[in-house]
């Protein structure tokens, strides 16, 4: 079974997506303070910093996306912003961690930003790096956006992910991705089969 997960923004693993119990980096929009959060993926959406305990999670990353995206137009309400709908007490929080209006918060961020079509319209999308790169790179830096991953969450390494999905029904941006691994593997065979692959675009 799977679960609510997506692709790395960048090309510098072996994996194309973020799986449970993986490492990972979140990049932070300058405009909320920049920096990084780096943990562990314990599935729905969720980083921890515990590879082993997927109870005690701090932050649910598609609450974060609703309130990174406070300023834009709610769909499903005319007149009204992603802002007007949001749960938290006090100040308004740039790094919002996971309390009693957690559910409430995610609900919008999946409302904006769980398909591809809408991810893209986001002015801060969310961008799930490796750590090496995370430790380089700012959010502005990175040119990618983390897309759905079609695989929902299980391990799937570039070769394989080329081998399960049709290359006409991938968004521009996950083209954009595979491209960015084709010019920057050092793996002749893969470059040469993702090369392939897009060919077909």
């Amino acid at each position: 079974m799977g679960s609510f997960s997506w692709l790395r923004a960048d090309a510098n693993t072996n994996t194309i997506n973020i799986s449970f119990g993986d490492e990972f980096t979140c990049l932070i929009p300058k405009e909320f303070g920049g920096g990084k959060i780096t943990g562990f993926y314990q599935d729905y959406g969720h980083i921890g910093f515990d590879k082993y305990d997927y109870e005690n999670v701090k932050y649910d990353m598609y609450e974060l996306l609703a309130f990174w995206n406070k300023d834009m137009p709610y769909p499903y309400e005319e007149g009204k912003t992603v802002g007007d709908f949001l749960e938290y007490d006090g100040d308004f929080p740039n790094l919002k961690e996971i309390d009693k209006y957690t559910d409430n918060n995610r609900d919008i961020g999946i409302d904006i930003g769980c398909y591809n079509k809408n991810i893209e319209k986001l002015k801060y999308p969310l961008k799930l790096v490796s750590v090496n790169y995370g430790k380089t790179h700012t959010y502005e830096e990175c040119l990618n956006k983390s897309f759905t991953d079609p695989n929902q969450g299980c391990p799937c390494t570039w070769n394989e992910f080329i081998d399960e999905f049709r290359p006409q029904y991938l968004h521009i941006g996950i083209y954009k991705l595979l491209k960015e691994k084709a010019l920057t593997t050092n793996n002749y065979t893969l470059r040469t089969k993702i090369l392939d692959y897009l060919h077909f675009l």
